[in-house]
């Protein structure tokens, strides 16, 4: 049996099995949904692990094998759900971007962590409990800033440096492209200067 779940075709075909018998109500949900959002569908391991305890393994065993075989298994059974009701096309549809979600990890050593991951855990599935004690503000990670001269009212970008944790350097020159050369030492980061325009 080991030799003919493995196979992607036949594992997927599992798959489809168990969310239309488990997950029938997520996905009518997912179906009925109005949001563009990307759409989530939650499955149980403990539900796999009683419906077929090989595919579950091999899920937890190769997570980046598998979790991408159950985004399709999530969309044929979307299909098949679909065929099965008589509701108009304009309130019924299928979401491509849904993605499978894996919650209630069987409680091992090997899947559970009360720290933060490290990179021995990249591509592996964990379950990650603890305590929030401290939170803040959500603080966009500039990749860049657009700066403008005040003497030629040129506009260019000045990338963050990755290496100095993102942090962005103040141009010591004008950088504008072009034909005409600027020495201008003097610069506004773009968005503030049209606030001091206005």
């Amino acid at each position: 049996m080991s030799d003919q779940i493995s196979n992607t075709t036949v594992a997927q075909g599992a798959m489809q099995m168990f969310l239309e018998e488990y997950c029938a109500a997520g996905i009518q949900a997912l179906l009925f949904d109005t949001d563009d959002e990307v759409m989530s569908l939650h499955i149980d391991m403990h539900e796999l692990l009683e419906f077929n305890h090989e595919l579950a393994m091999l899920l937890l065993e190769s997570p980046s094998k598998f979790l991408p075989l159950f985004n399709i298994a999530c969309l044929a059974a979307q299909r098949s759900l679909k065929q099965q009701t008589t509701v108009s096309d304009s309130i019924c549809t299928v979401k491509e971007d849904a993605q499978v979600r894996v919650t209630h990890l069987p409680n091992h050593p090997t899947l559970q962590r009360t720290r933060i991951p490290g990179s021995e855990d990249v591509g592996r599935l964990l379950s990650i409990s603890g305590t929030v004690i401290r939170t803040g503000l959500v603080k966009m990670m500039e990749t860049h800033r657009v700066y403008s001269c005040t003497k030629c009212r040129g506009v260019f970008s000045v990338n963050a440096e990755v290496e100095q944790y993102n942090y962005i350097p103040k141009p010591v020159r004008c950088l504008v492209p072009g034909p005409d050369f600027c020495n201008s030492t003097a610069f506004v980061p773009a968005d503030s200067a049209e606030d001091s325009q206005r």
